[in-house]
């Protein structure tokens, strides 16, 4: 039996996850979403550039009220494929949900799962936990991973918004 590099093992277990919530999501009719982060994580006190991948999947939003009156709120699946600087790979999968607040297309989320960071000889794991404040062009992020001692801060993107604006389409449908 062949012993398998942690990279490799981590490579395995991000896609393996990111697949599995995506078939999910397709069977339920859900478009699942990727994005791109950029920020800076805390590790050993030490400030460093945190950035990579993540995919996303809602699978319960409420429909927005009539002409915009009510907030949606919203829950799903996220996996993060990530990169402190350019050599410790890591991931985290788990479970977000939120609600909008104020306007049509300001969101506050917050993700619970499990995380894991790479080095050359071991693989480190943790508890995910997160707070975004999502807008419909873009997202600012706290995260702290648990037991790896690893708070972040950044900004991100992905390629459909979970808390777009609608508003205006609601009233173009109701109204003559």
């Amino acid at each position: 039996m062949s012993e398998r590099s942690p990279r490799k093992r981590w490579a395995q277990l991000a896609a393996l996850s990111a697949l599995l919530f995506a078939r999910a999501s397709l069977a339920e009719g859900y478009k699942p979403a990727i994005g791109a982060f950029l920020g800076l994580a805390f590790d050993q006190h030490r400030p460093t550039v945190e950035w990579g991948f993540e995919f996303t999947q809602v699978f319960n939003q409420t429909p927005p009220g009539v002409c915009g009156s009510n907030n949606r709120t919203t829950a799903g699946f996220f996996t993060h494929v990530s990169v402190l600087g350019l050599s410790r790979p890591g991931f985290a999968s788990g479970i977000f949900g939120g609600s909008e607040i104020g306007t049509r297309d300001l969101g506050i989320m917050g993700e619970v799962g499990v995380a894991a960071r790479f080095d050359d000889t071991n693989a480190r794991w943790g508890i995910h936990s997160g707070l975004l404040f999502e807008h419909q062009h873009g997202f600012a992020y706290v995260r702290q991973r648990w037991l790896l001692n690893q708070p972040g801060v950044g900004i991100g993107v992905r390629s459909s918004p979970i808390f777009k604006d609608t508003s205006s389409e609601d009233c173009r449908r109701i109204l003559p």
